[in-house]
């Protein structure tokens, strides 16, 4: 379960974006954390969502929650360079009909925003 790490990584990330704010806040403070998910980001959700409630109140305030925004893919068809959105790994273009493109966006987790109590 690879989920665990990828959400080990985050809390980490979190915590030095807050380091960054010289002291201002502290782990107790945070509220909730936003991220995106891509659909080919290889990441399966319930699996993340109970690491982060495994591992959260062990690096953050324990009431903390999780936000996750999916987000489809954005797939460029290798033949005519049409760009669609899917959630499938094996997609055909709904243009031109064959399988196959790259993936512009969408295969990546994103941290969008960290909420502190005040």
């Amino acid at each position: 379960m690879h989920e665990a790490s990828l959400v080990s990584y985050l809390l980490d990330e979190v915590l030095n974006q807050l380091e960054k704010l010289d002291n201002e806040f502290n782990n107790n403070q945070i509220e909730s954390i936003e991220v995106i998910i891509g659909s080919m980001a290889n990441v399966e959700i319930s699996a993340f969502e109970f690491a982060f409630e495994v591992l959260a109140p062990q690096k953050i305030n324990p009431d903390a929650k999780l936000i996750i925004i999916t987000k489809k893919a954005v797939v460029e068809c290798y033949s005519c360079k049409n760009k669609y959105e899917t959630d499938e790994w094996i997609a055909q273009c709904p243009v031109c009909g064959s399988f196959g493109g790259k993936v512009l966006n969408g295969d990546s987790i994103i941290l969008k925003r960290i909420i502190l109590k005040r």
